[in-house]
């Protein structure tokens, strides 16, 4: 993780481990350690959970679930715009 110039917003650059689309994928940091796993709400109900959003597990890393027949590369964008808006970092997202 690293400081914008002058301080400021807080920046992590993040990756797929999958391709898209695609129902459930592993987002990683540049170490490759997990840091949030996104899902389809489809996919999700087959791990108990029952609705659409974001959450942190208890083991730190970020569940996020959208209500979408499958995932893209857009839709795993708009999630970490909403994780941004809870973590206060800024998400940069590539394959």
């Amino acid at each position: 993780m690293q400081d914008e110039e002058g301080g400021g917003r807080r920046k992590m650059n993040l990756k797929t481990t999958g391709e898209y689309p695609c129902q459930w994928d592993d987002i990683v940091n540049e170490r490759g350690k997990t840091y949030a796993t996104i899902y389809t709400l489809k996919n999700a109900r087959e791990d108990e959970i029952t609705k659409a959003g974001i959450t942190k597990k208890k083991d730190g890393i970020f569940d996020m679930v959208v209500d979408a027949p499958e995932l893209t590369k857009e839709l795993v964008q708009t999630a970490l715009k909403k994780l941004s808006k809870i973590t206060g970092i800024e998400y940069k997202f590539s394959n």
